[in-house]
């Protein structure tokens, strides 16, 4: 019994351990408002919040770009590194 429970308490350790594909980045990003851009048609300025993986901050940014799509990218590339 007391081999099961190690066992089971090592399975839980190793899920919530970071790894290196964890180490960066964020999650939940979300689109809370979109504006169109009075210069450029077709183009919204987009502001997306995520959640920095590591320390739990909120990162917010104004992002322009056509799609809700493209904007979660942009920010997924460049603030979430």
């Amino acid at each position: 019994m007391k081999y099961i429970i190690m066992t089971a308490a090592l399975v839980v350790a190793a899920a919530f351990a970071p790894s290196p594909a964890k180490a960066n980045g964020c999650i939940n990003c979300l689109v809370q408002s979109s504006t169109p851009v009075a210069g450029s048609p077709g183009k919204f300025q987009f502001r997306v919040v995520c959640i920095e993986l590591l320390s739990g901050d909120e990162i917010a940014s104004l992002i322009t770009a056509s799609t809700e799509e493209e904007a979660l990218k942009i920010m997924d590339e460049t603030k979430c590194k």
